[in-house]
């Protein structure tokens, strides 16, 4: 099925002719059952026309014709004269959308910003809405008393250990950094901007975690909490995992550039580890050479990483299974994890259950499961700062979907 993902490939959907009563409905089966099966069914559907008969030499220059002039009916369309503008999209209200007087905003226009840059314009009032605010720039805003919105998104970040390196493949190696590293030590020195008031049991704004699903998730284990991870141990796990290896235990991580934050915290998780008896050796990439060297050629002992979870039913599967037939690995489990016996088992009663309580109980113990072996090292789940203007009335910022409902949206225009 054309631009079906591939995160759940190996549920073999089929697309059915049309009802012979109904030309706009289709009937879509899946080989497995599935416990969420509309949550599949938020994808782009594309005229036939414009692709029917193509050939795979021709399919990629369609699509790209296609998104060069695309057709929508939803609350907007991209304005004609800015498609090859490099840093600039505009989007118009749509006269066909479906939902009469909306949008209320009639136009949309997004910026590429230098950060500095980006902040002065919003300052200045040029700019109504600001995503992905540093700490630094977050500060720097609250304390003039503009918005800023902590957006607590469902992206997880975690070191991946490279399972075909032979010392990654010891748990008690992957153990002891997962108990030495200090994770509110470093999101309070490197990524908190105190931008949450008012709730005095928050040290900061964002999470850290102990298992591979955001804090807030329904899959998240509660009892896995931040007391289990006991700095006091890493030594001894890191001496245990030297006996068994024979060797000193010396290892890479791989990180992108670009981000003075991150860098901070890797320099922070390098101390933490040293401490326990493990050398770290920092590596900083370019991200056009950090994700060849991370995904195509796997290069690297531990990697800084993250994943954002596309939909709410928090399926594991991409970050520990091995990729859909035929597909190869790339972009699929950076880790080149095979799970174990037990994993493997939890991660087919999840596929296998429709029952809430079922589903999250296998879920609780994947997460159990991930911390007590050290599957990955789980870090962090960091809120995206985004600054709202004044002008802006009847926002709601959807993790997922940043602008979701924005249809509703209303805009203050100055006399």
């Amino acid at each position: 099925m054309l631009g079906y993902s591939p995160l759940h490939a190996d549920l073999e959907a089929t697309v059915l002719e049309g009802e012979q009563h109904d030309r706009f409905a289709v009937r879509i089966m899946l080989k497995e059952d599935y416990w969420q099966p509309l949550s599949l069914m938020s994808f782009p559907v594309l005229p036939d026309h414009f692709f029917a008969g193509a050939s795979d030499e021709d399919l990629e220059r369609r699509l790209e014709a296609f998104g060069r002039s695309p057709i929508g009916t939803g609350p907007y369309r991209l304005w004609p004269e800015d498609r090859d503008h490099p840093t600039r999209r505009r989007f118009v209200a749509n006269p066909d959308y479906r939902k009469r007087d909306l949008p209320r905003i009639r136009e949309i226009v997004f910026e590429r910003f230098e950060p500095t840059k980006a902040v002065e314009a919003f300052l200045q009032g040029d700019l109504d809405l600001v995503y992905g605010l540093s700490q630094e720039h977050a500060r720097q805003l609250v304390q003039q008393g503009k918005r800023v919105v902590p957006l607590a998104t469902p992206t997880v970040w975690f070191l991946a250990p490279n399972y075909t390196r032979p010392a990654m493949k010891n748990e008690n190696l992957r153990l002891a950094i997962l108990h030495a590293i200090r994770r509110d030590e470093i999101l309070l020195q490197h990524f908190n901007a105190a931008i949450r008031r008012g709730e005095p049991e928050r040290k900061h704004d964002h999470e850290a975690l102990t298992g591979p699903y955001p804090r807030d998730a329904w899959a998240y284990h509660p009892e896995i909490t931040l007391d289990r991870i006991d700095s006091a141990r890493a030594k001894a796990l890191a001496a245990r995992a030297r006996d068994e290896l024979r060797r000193p235990l010396e290892l890479e991580l791989l990180y992108p550039a670009g981000q003075p934050d991150i860098e901070k915290a890797c320099a922070s998780i390098e101390r933490h580890v040293r401490e326990a008896g493990i050398a770290l050796r920092l590596t900083r990439e370019e991200p056009d050479k950090f994700y060849a060297r991370a995904l195509q050629r796997r290069d690297f002992d531990l990697v800084y990483w993250n994943y954002c979870y596309p939909d709410a039913t928090y399926w594991i599967g991409p970050l520990v299974q091995p990729g859909p037939p035929g597909r190869g690995w790339r972009g699929w489990n950076v880790m080149g994890y095979e799970p174990d016996n037990e994993l493997a088992a939890l991660l087919h009663e999840v596929r296998q259950h429709k029952a809430f309580e079922a589903i999250r109980k296998s879920t609780h113990a994947i997460h159990e499961h991930v911390f007590r072996r050290a599957v990955l090292i789980p870090l962090w789940q960091l809120s995206t700062y985004v600054a709202v203007g004044e002008r802006l009335g009847k926002v709601r910022l959807d993790p997922l979907v940043l602008f979701g409902g924005v249809e509703h949206w209303s805009l203050q225009v100055s006399p």
